[in-house]
């Protein structure tokens, strides 16, 4: 048993507690032969520091460990590839993570990492890694101080892979809106419906249908502004009117 094992186990401890008993912040003790922090073995005393140190909030908590995991493994390249995991909302395969961290990425340090935090990650049948709960990912993102220019590199990989990556067909627009780009949406958009590629445009619809739900349609309103008037490309109000709303009417339905 490890210190950060213990770490792991309150971890998972405290996010048994808040999802089961809703409890925001769960108590977290450390089973040991006295109250003093220099009392009990290695094992215990690290992992009481790890414990004391450890922030409160169970997002902040996650990322934590992931921190604490990665020094353990030693590789610099474990920190970025967990950033790029985190801002793909349904996560990465590793040849994406290849593309992205270029010549810094480890293939045997990443299945080492993954291997000794199995419990916080899943593999999607489609190959993809994944975090096992949202707290990690969401306490990843948190601390994020450019999730602009994340997004942007995620929209390069994601435009540079074949159109018919149906990865790429699920991914792309997410990123396009949380990149801002919304000459390539546009661009995009009249692409996959001049050529009637009906799985893109279903993956469309749905992105842009969640996103609007997050945002309260805000990025979507600026789109439409910055169109114009003058604009007469008519594939943009299509989509929204036919493939948009049909998003809207069966979440409606449900």
């Amino acid at each position: 048993v490890q210190p950060d094992f213990l770490l792991q186990f309150a971890t998972m401890g405290s996010a048994y507690m808040k999802a089961l008993y809703g409890l925001e912040k769960p108590r977290v003790g450390l089973l040991n032969n006295g109250s003093e922090e220099h009392k009990g073995t290695p094992l215990q005393t690290e992992a009481y520091q790890l414990l004391k140190s450890c922030p409160d909030t169970l997002e902040a908590m996650s990322a934590e460990l992931m921190d604490t995991a990665a020094e353990r493994i030693g590789s610099a390249m474990v920190p970025q590839a967990l950033t790029y995991l985190a801002f793909a909302p349904h996560g990465l395969r590793v040849t994406d993570l290849s593309a992205l961290l270029g010549n810094t990425f480890n293939t045997l340090d990443f299945a080492h990492f993954i291997s000794y935090m199995n419990d916080c990650f899943v593999i999607r049948t489609d190959g993809r890694y994944d975090f096992s709960h949202k707290s990690i990912r969401e306490g990843l993102l948190l601390r994020s101080e450019t999730p602009e220019a994340v997004h942007r590199k995620l929209l390069v990989h994601f435009r540079s892979l074949d159109p018919e990556d149906d990865i790429r067909r699920q991914e792309i627009l997410y990123h396009c809106i949380y990149a801002d780009d919304k000459a390539f949406f546009t661009g995009y958009i009249r692409e996959i419906i001049e050529k009637k590629i009906d799985t893109a445009i279903h993956h469309a619809a749905k992105v842009t249908y969640a996103t609007s739900l997050l945002d309260e349609g805000k990025w979507l309103v600026s789109l439409l502004e910055s169109t114009g008037e003058e604009d007469s490309d008519w594939h943009l109000p299509f989509f929204i009117y036919k493939h948009y709303d049909r998003q809207t009417a069966s979440r409606s339905e449900e």
